[in-house]
């Protein structure tokens, strides 16, 4: 896949069209050092899963 086409797969409104084994596919060929917009993308699609702190229960 090249990069224009993962960019492509990441665009807000087709990424939340794709399953969620094929989101943390495109998430994991990113690597441990995403460009900032497949951050945010990482960051989203893993928003359900991450903990709120006690912090933000106050």
């Amino acid at each position: 896949m090249s990069e224009a086409e993962l960019l492509k797969q990441l665009e807000p409104e087709h990424f939340q069209q794709l399953d969620p084994g094929n989101r943390y596919r495109i998430l994991a060929l990113v690597g441990a050092n995403p460009p900032p917009v497949l951050a945010e993308a990482r960051y989203q699609a893993l928003k359900p899963w991450i903990p709120e702190t006690s912090e933000a229960k106050l």
